[in-house]
């Protein structure tokens, strides 16, 4: 699933779209997109955030704005964008939105918790907390109502932004218990996406290297490519902080390699500077520079990215 930069570390965003139950696709006789064209394009979503992008808009102009087939279109829209990283285009898509009282609730609590993250992502972080608290306190009320565990997983998702890893983690490990024996790829991909996020922030290493490996077998179940794509890279953190990087190595080799066939340019361009750093750190200076000479200069992720810019640039130096 789905990643945002937030004080140079990865956090992942549910697929939103199994928030949201099939019950909240309704028929409507007054909509141009049927039902059947709605799972259509949910389908195509949840296996491709690229492709999602590419038909998204034209089925979202033939809904009626604030409907429940329109937020629930709309907010697979959100998903990709966050999946591929595009903020600027997300924070365009956001502003109307946190603006409008009339959404559905269930899309609301989306709505915050992207907008929060967004505002972190540019240090806005007491503006970030106060999106992130009516977030909360949104989830809260619909779990009274119907409890889903996915809902928790974002709860927890939040906690992890605002470095409360102790409640996120007690929070994790219920939903694992509760839920160990049911088949649902989506939420497993999340729940170990999360409870991976946790063991680096804590630094337990061999804990990290499971959920990883967790999540990365849950995402190939999942069906979704650039989603397979990012639990590789999250791997590849693990072993690289464990110190194996040979492993390491071949886990950015594949994200990198997911990432161009679905074009996620972002995530692929993160991979690959990882790769390079994992490759130098074991000693191969030619391989390193012949990848390095390879990338992109006009990738976004330096254009955009401070952070990712200076490594770019101390690679430069290294390399030269």
């Amino acid at each position: 699933m789905l990643f945002l930069t937030v004080n140079n570390k990865r956090f992942s965003s549910i697929a939103m779209t199994v928030l949201i139950s099939a019950s909240f696709i309704v028929h409507n006789s007054a909509l141009a997109t049927s039902y059947q064209e709605i799972t259509k394009i949910d389908k195509q979503c949840q296996a491709s955030s690229n492709e999602c992008l590419k038909v998204i808009d034209d089925a979202l102009s033939s809904l009626i704005i604030n409907s429940r087939p329109w937020a629930h279109l709309k907010l697979l829209q959100l998903d990709a964008l966050f999946n591929l990283q595009k903020f600027d285009a997300l924070a365009q898509e956001l502003t109307p939105l946190i603006a409008n009282d009339n959404l559905p609730v269930n899309f609301s609590v989306y709505v915050y918790i992207y907008h929060a993250k967004l505002l972190l992502g540019n240090q806005e972080k007491d503006l970030a907390q106060q999106y992130l608290a009516k977030a909360v306190s949104l989830l809260n009320e619909i779990n009274d109502k119907y409890p889903e565990p996915v809902r928790l997983i974002e709860i927890a998702n939040v906690q992890i932004v605002l470095k409360d890893y102790q409640q996120a983690k007690k929070t994790l490990q219920q939903l694992e218990l509760k839920f160990k024996d049911r088949y649902h790829p989506v939420f497993k991909r999340e729940l170990y996406a999360n409870l991976g996020h946790i063991a680096y922030f804590q630094d337990e290493k061999a804990l990290h290297i499971r959920y990883r490996e967790k999540s990365l077998e849950w995402a190939i179940e999942a069906n979704n490519n650039q989603q397979v794509g990012i639990a590789y890279s999250n791997l590849a953190v693990a072993f690289r902080k464990a110190g194996n990087y040979q492993l390491s190595e071949q886990n950015y080799k594949q994200a990198v390699k997911i990432s161009q066939v679905e074009q996620d340019d972002i995530n692929g361009a993160i991979s690959n500077i990882r790769l390079i750093e994992v490759i130098l750190l074991q000693g191969k200076d030619e391989e390193a520079k012949k990848l390095f000479n390879a990338i992109p200069l006009s990738s976004a992720v330096f254009e955009k990215s401070e952070y990712y810019s200076e490594i770019y640039q101390a690679l430069k130096l290294t390399l030269e």
